[in-house]
Parts: C-alpha cells; structure tokens; sequence
C-alpha cells in the first residue's frame, strides 16, 4: 500500500475524536513528506499507521486472518466533520501459535472535512475473542518473505503532488532531482478534481506495476482469502458446540451414576456394647406367683 514511511503513533485506544485531529494532522503531513510502496505486516498492538487509498481499491493484506465481517458506520463528529469508521473483530496471526483471535483492525477516514484518500488505520485487541478453528491455525495468508517495493517514494497531495523522490535522496526532495511530472500532478493540492483524477490515474499504474508476476502470489495475496466466508464461519461454530453437547449428553447416557454415601441411622451405636446388654433368654429364671 502507498503509505507514510513512519508508523503515526502507538496508542492502546482511539476514539473518533482523536481519529478526526489525526486526520486533520495528516493533511498537513501528507503535503511535508513523500509516502511509500510499503507493507503491513502483523502490526503490534497499538500501531497507528497512514495510507492513501486509491478509488476502488481494497485494502491490502495486513498478515492477519479475521474470522468475522467488516462493518462500516458513519457518524458525525463534529460539525463539518462526518468520520467513517471501518472495523473488523476476530483477527490473528496464522503459524504464530496464537489459538483465540482477538485482534482488531478499526480504519478511519474524513467524508466530510478532510480527504477521503488519507486513511488512518489503528491496531487493538479485545478481551475474550473466539477460538481458532484447527485447520485455520497455521494457514498462511501471504508468502514470506514479503517481495519489497523498489518504486520510488511520492508525494501525494500538495503543490508537490506526484513528484517522485528516489530512495537514495532520503524523505526530501531535491530540486530538480526528481523525475518530469506531468504539470496536473504538480498542481494537485486539496480541491483540484481534474489534478487529483489525473494523479490517482499514475498511482494505479504504478500499483499495477508493483504487483508480482506469480500468479501463486497473486492468490494468496487476493482479498477474498484473507476471510473466511459467513459458510465456514458457522460450520467452525457449529461443529464446536456439537462436539461440546455431545460430550454432555454422552457422559449422562453412558457415565456411571454417583453413588450416594449412605449411612444407617444404627451406625451411632456399637454391636459388641449391644450385644453385652442382651439377656439370653436361658439365664433367665421366672418366679411362679
């Protein structure tokens, strides 16, 4: 994904409020710095990151496996300022020997009042999370080692929009060391319909460019496999508390009743005391009257 080159932030929680002055930070950012063709990969807890996201496009594969479906909300924020909220639950790290996914990815982005193309993305986990079905635990969802970019950074927005800066420069641009641009893309600051089109236009092709040529890579790295389907979700689910009922009702038809420690009530008493105090019925003598 085209990103910026350092990691926002790292915090445990982002609320919506603090998305929207993140954003509104990342305005400023984008137009200081040249983002990058860069990976995600199994973010730690707490990682923040910025992207700018082409039209149409999906988000990329991030290393994690999500067993639920992602849910998008829309809200209000403040005035002028309406955030769409992108989450998704139940995610983890395939082969790392984590058995509950409880990792969750939330996205953010200003539809109103800011950019739509600069997304902050934030990592979290969850307390509880659900069990990992066994045939999911070592599936891979990307191949290592991941195929890094040799594309050369980019502005995205800005009087700099789409000047290139070649590694070897560093995060600033030169003057006059980056390659031509065409004079649309150098106009594209917030606003310019026609710049920003053309620029999304060269941002595809260089996406285009930048994907790998084996079509083994391109399968495990296609959005669709990075989610189980709702199907394998409620078969997982099912098959769990089938086994689990099972093993109940099995365990009342098959297993042995408790038996009960009963005591007699004459347990108090001693037989051999009991015995003693018996007269045998020979040693008695009955007197005639």
């Amino acid at each position: 994904c085209l990103r910026y080159p350092d990691t926002i932030a790292t915090v445990p929680s982002l609320g919506p409020e603090q998305a929207v002055r993140y954003l509104e930070r990342a305005l400023v950012l984008s137009t200081q710095a040249p983002f990058g063709w860069g990976p995600i990969d199994r973010p730690q807890e707490g990682s923040m990151f910025l992207i700018f996201i082409l039209p149409n496009s999906h988000f990329p594969n991030d290393g994690f496996r999500y067993l639920e479906p992602e849910h998008r909300l829309n809200t209000t924020v403040m005035p002028g300022k309406e955030l769409e909220i992108t989450e998704i639950r139940a995610g983890f790290a395939p082969g790392t020997g984590e058995t509950v996914a409880n990792r969750v990815r939330r996205r953010y982005r200003l539809m109103k009042g800011g950019h739509q193309q600069l997304m902050l993305v934030h990592y979290t986990r969850e307390q509880g999370g659900i069990q990992i079905p066994p045939q999911y635990l070592n599936a891979p969802v990307r191949r290592y080692p991941i195929q890094m970019s040799s594309e050369p950074r980019i502005f995205v927005l800005g009087p700099r929009a789409g000047q290139k800066v070649p590694h070897s420069n560093g995060m600033s641009a030169q003057p006059g060391g980056g390659p031509s641009i065409p004079p649309g893309l150098m106009a594209g600051a917030i606003g310019g319909t026609a710049a920003i089109a053309q620029q999304n236009a060269t941002m595809e092709a260089m996406e285009r460019r930048r994907q790998p040529v084996n079509a083994l890579n391109d399968d495990i790295e296609d959005d669709e496999f990075d989610h189980l389907s709702t199907r394998s979700l409620a078969v997982a689910r099912y098959k769990r508390n089938y086994d689990f009922m099972n093993e109940v009702f099995w365990q009342a038809s098959h297993g042995k009743p408790a038996q009960a420690d009963f005591k007699s009530p004459y347990s108090v008493f001693e037989k051999s005391e009991l015995d003693s105090k018996i007269v045998s019925p020979s040693s008695t003598t009955f007197t005639q009257c």
